[in-house]
């Protein structure tokens, strides 16, 4: 058996895929204390990523895409050596009423991430607006699962950190 595939097929399944990459900003808080210096912060953490995004076949207005994340803290990385990974499945849904004036979407996604020996799931839900030709703007909130960093020795200061919880996120991709 083999499947014979017409030139209009290949184009179709073509128009229907788009790869994203974006950068993105979090906003978590990290902290290290001590009794006789000055506490150190981070109030935010950077990821890249890339995606794979699809239409979906059996409704217009639904999308779906699979892609993979780098983060980490850009910052302070000797107070701070945060970096970690991340796969992640997103569904956006257009709203079509909205179209005419700004092709906005909602959307949803959940991640497994893997950072300073530590996993947890993260669920993120936003808005994603266009900008420029193939620009988009994600704004959405997300939740991680609180966990404990173990940081490395650092005189005076704590060895560990609390990392997770509800925050922020501002995405700004490109459509290839």
């Amino acid at each position: 058996y083999a499947k014979k595939t017409t030139e209009d097929e290949v184009e179709k399944d073509f128009k229907t895929t788009q790869w994203e990459v974006y950068l993105s900003s979090l906003g978590y808080k990290m902290e290290r204390t001590s009794e006789t210096l000055e506490t150190l912060k981070v109030g935010q953490i950077t990821v890249v990523g890339l995606r794979r995004r699809e239409a979906s076949t059996f409704y217009p207005h639904l999308n779906y895409g699979l892609g993979i994340e780098v983060f980490g803290n850009v910052t302070s990385r000797t107070s701070f050596p945060f970096m970690g990974g991340a796969l992640t499945g997103r569904l956006s849904l257009d709203f079509p009423a909205l179209q005419k004036y700004i092709p906005t979407s909602t959307y949803i996604e959940v991640a497994q991430s893997l950072y300073n020996q530590n996993q947890a799931l993260i669920f993120k839900y936003g808005l994603e607006f266009p900008f420029a030709k193939n620009g988009i703007i994600n704004m959405g909130v997300l939740y991680t699962s609180e966990n404990t960093i173990t940081w490395g020795e650092l005189e005076g200061y704590t060895t560990q950190s609390s990392f997770g919880g509800a925050t922020y996120e501002i995405m700004l991709g490109y459509r290839l």
